[in-house]
């Protein structure tokens, strides 16, 4: 049984003794009690207090299943066509680049805007086409395989390791800067911990 569908059940018994009932497949009809109006007041504060504390409670969770339900995969189709078109960029390790990153499955890192960027930090290079980067997130979950970077274009990054993966160079779009030698040591002291 859905949210909306408990909603609406807990809706019809507040209404009062017009309201008819059908219980399971029998034909047997159920007259539900009548409330005062200040019981059914108290019984709406109630609905819309528990309503409330759920989505409180499952904010990050609402927001993902909108995002995943939003996948513009044939969006996504054309940008990727315009930028395997483009010329390989050049490129150093320890940078950060706003990369193209797209969209993608599941729970794999998407990328967000009109060019499905994400910045990302560049941990390995293979030659002057392909590079591993690890994206960041501005998420503050505290969890090994998340490094602080500290700010990243005014906001609190981490490198999400969990999400490392091997791009062309022709998805970085725009350089950001570098990253401080210790930070970048702390990142890659994590990644091989991962391995």
């Amino acid at each position: 049984m859905t949210l909306l569908d408990k909603m609406h059940r807990l809706e019809k018994y507040s209404l009062g003794a017009k309201v008819l009932h059908r219980r399971g497949n029998s034909n047997e009809r159920v007259k539900i009690p009548t409330r005062s109006s200040t019981e059914e007041h108290d019984f709406h504060g109630l609905i819309l207090s528990r309503v409330s504390t759920f989505l409180r409670a499952n904010v990050a969770k609402i927001r993902y299943m909108m995002e995943e339900m939003d996948k513009d995969f044939d969006r996504w189709n054309k940008v990727k066509k315009k930028t395997n078109a483009e010329e390989p960029r050049l490129y150093t390790v320890r940078e950060m680049w706003w990369c193209r990153l797209g969209v993608n499955i599941g729970t794999e890192q998407d990328g967000r805007g009109e060019w499905y960027v994400r910045p990302c930090v560049i941990l390995r290079g293979f030659g002057q086409d392909a590079c591993l980067v690890a994206p960041l997130t501005t998420s503050t979950r505290d969890h090994p395989l998340r490094v602080s970077v500290g700010m990243v274009e005014g906001r609190s990054a981490r490198a999400n390791l969990s999400q490392v993966r091997v791009v062309d160079t022709r998805r970085l779009e725009r350089k950001i800067g570098f990253l401080e030698k210790e930070i970048f040591k702390s990142i890659r002291k994590a990644a091989r911990g991962l391995l």
